[in-house]
């Protein structure tokens, strides 16, 4: 299974739907190979469902995780303060 790469940037207006046309056959392909092994076709739908949330559910926390570490790193790294062992 493949999928073909972008024709237009990601700033185009046409970039999310130049995506659903090109993923459209494989996912259609996906859907077939599931509802043929006896899942039944809600089941398949909702199951895609759950996973695209999940998926976006990833991507939300990363890029909040992402703004997290950048927030609580230091800008620089100072060795520890060792006066107290004097």
């Amino acid at each position: 299974m493949t999928v073909p790469r972008p024709k237009f940037s990601r700033n185009h207006p046409r970039y999310q739907l130049d995506f659903e046309e090109a993923a459209r056959p494989a996912i259609h392909a996906l859907i077939v190979v599931a509802e043929s092994a006896g899942w039944a076709p809600d089941v398949v739908a909702t199951g895609l469902f759950a996973l695209v949330r999940a998926h976006l559910a990833g991507i939300a926390t990363h890029d909040v995780r992402q703004t997290e570490i950048r927030n609580v790193m230091p800008a620089k790294i100072e060795p520890p303060n060792r006066s107290f062992m004097r």
